[in-house]
């Protein structure tokens, strides 16, 4: 568990250090991949922050759909999360 805990946070830093060198697509790639992560691990707050990272990357790209979308999920897994 710790492993992929570290893993996620890795991806997380590397999406956010892709977001400031204006590489947007591998940005989304990385928050993805730790998205399914925190997923798998079942910590529903830890996936509500990786829902919020997506929607900020897709709203610095101009793509509201997505960041809505990605909001609406953050949302409702801070709700669940207690």
């Amino acid at each position: 568990l710790k492993d992929r805990q570290r893993i996620a946070y890795c991806q997380i830093n590397l999406g956010n250090a892709y977001s400031a060198l204006g590489q947007p697509d591998l940005a989304i790639e990385l928050h993805q991949r730790a998205l399914a992560l925190r997923e798998a691990m079942g910590n529903r707050h830890e996936v509500a922050i990786s829902y919020h990272d997506l929607s900020t990357v897709y709203l610095w790209t101009g793509r509201l759909k997505e960041a809505a979308e990605a909001l609406t999920k953050a949302r409702a897994d801070f709700q669940t999360s207690g």
